[in-house]
């Protein structure tokens, strides 16, 4: 059996290599030239005598943190075994060792990624310290994990926020006081946390649908199927299940478009909401912290708040597309035939508003973070509106939206200047 499941995933991997070695070839290239930048940063993290380790408590918690959001938000399946494999030994005896397979690849990637954090917390320095963190995070990983599992479950709500809860706090007591005893009592829950799991009744249909779900999209993805990929996307989005729907919110003729606008932005994909986000915390990292100090060119005071003004812009210009495109998306529907009782300026007004307010509160957040002043924030802010609005209003004529388009995101960039210039 695991002579052919090898077998499977080599083949898979040929078909990927086959269809991507363009893009292999240039991802290895990349890396090659970005690995120098990743030694200078494991240098200057090694050398600076602040480290995150002088403030284990607050490093915990906010790990607990992100271990919720990461139960909270769990798309993902958490095991995954391929869907032929449980569906030829299901009611074999086989089953458990293919469930053991599966649960041996997750301990390893959380031991590798426990490994790696710690590393960062210490600044790259191997010590005892060092390895006692790193047991009581991939402890605390691996019963994450199997929270998410209940929850995938469907468990009782309540015993999933306990098992959190108990975890979480174990978990913060053990890396803050770094006492190697101190970890027996989470060690102890996270046992029977993995126990438990075999006393929970598993909803095999949903689970064997998610993985075929999964393998369809991995397959088209290997062998590059374009039509493939946009037919199971669009298949996704139908029966995708929501918890807020439009009738949840108090519903008049006057605000369903911003009704829809807000529930379109909180159904946002987390993935790019993470990817935009990273612009703004590089943004950040290099004109508060001397983390890209040793890098040529990026390190140099004067040129980072130039790369930063960039890294801003292209945070507000993604925003600002993902908006135009839900507002021409409506204004397709509406001349493919589907009557909409809007006008044209309506529309962009709902959306345009959701847009803006979007852009305050995150751009407040970060100017306070980088203490850039009140009234240099409070006018690249309302800079940053304007030009949206100016470029959202012109979305009906194509001409001079694409004037306007380039317009607004001079305007953006020169706004973002008012945060990093002096």
């Amino acid at each position: 059996m695991i002579r052919f499941l090898l077998m499977e995933s080599i083949r898979e991997w040929k078909i990927l290599i086959k269809n991507y070695l363009l893009e292999m070839i240039g991802l290895i290239i990349f890396f090659a030239v970005f690995l120098q930048t990743v030694k200078t940063i494991i240098r200057t993290i090694y050398a600076s005598d602040v480290s995150l380790s002088d403030n284990l408590l607050m490093v915990s918690i906010i790990i607990c943190i992100i271990q919720l959001l990461s139960i909270i938000s769990q798309r993902n399946l958490v095991f995954e075994i391929h869907p032929a494999a449980l569906h030829y030994f299901f009611n074999s005896p086989q089953l458990n060792l293919v469930k053991k397979i599966a649960f041996i690849k997750k301990i390893i990637g959380k031991l590798v990624l426990a490994f790696l954090l710690c590393l960062i917390i210490f600044n790259f320095k191997l010590s005892v310290d060092l390895g006692i963190a790193t047991f009581s995070m991939f402890i605390y990983l691996i019963a994450g994990s199997f929270i998410k599992w209940f929850k995938y479950n469907k468990l009782n709500f309540i015993m999933v926020a306990l098992l959190y809860a108990c975890t979480s706090l174990l978990f913060v007591l053990s890396l803050s006081k770094m006492f190697l005893p101190a970890n027996i009592p989470l060690f102890v829950l996270s046992l029977f946390v993995i126990y438990y799991n075999s006393k929970i009744k598993i909803d095999w249909g949903k689970y064997y649908d998610d993985l075929v779900y999964m393998e369809k999209t991995n397959n088209a993805t290997r062998h590059k199927n374009m039509a493939e990929m946009q037919q199971i996307a669009i298949d996704h989005i139908a029966t995708a299940r929501h918890s807020l729907k439009i009738y949840a919110l108090p519903l008049k003729r006057s605000n369903a478009l911003l009704c829809k606008a807000l529930i379109e932005t909180l159904r946002m994909s987390k993935q790019v909401i993470a990817v935009l986000g990273l612009f703004l915390v590089f943004a950040l990292l290099l004109n508060k912290t001397m983390l890209f100090s040793e890098i040529p060119i990026i390190g140099d005071p004067n040129i980072a708040p130039v790369i930063a003004m960039l890294a801003v812009t292209t945070f507000l210009v993604n925003l600002k597309q993902i908006y135009s495109k839900q507002i021409m998306a409506i204004v397709d529907k509406h001349k493919a035939g589907f009557f909409i009782p809007y006008p044209f300026t309506t529309i962009v007004y709902s959306y345009s508003l959701i847009c803006c307010l979007s852009t305050v509160l995150i751009l407040a957040v970060f100017c306070a973070i980088l203490s850039s002043g009140w009234i240099k924030s409070i006018a690249a802010i309302i800079i940053s509106i304007l030009a949206m609005y100016l470029y959202f209003f012109t979305l009906g004529n194509n001409r001079a939206n694409r004037f306007v388009d380039t317009v607004s995101n001079i305007i953006l960039f020169l706004s973002s200047g008012l945060l990093f210039l002096g």
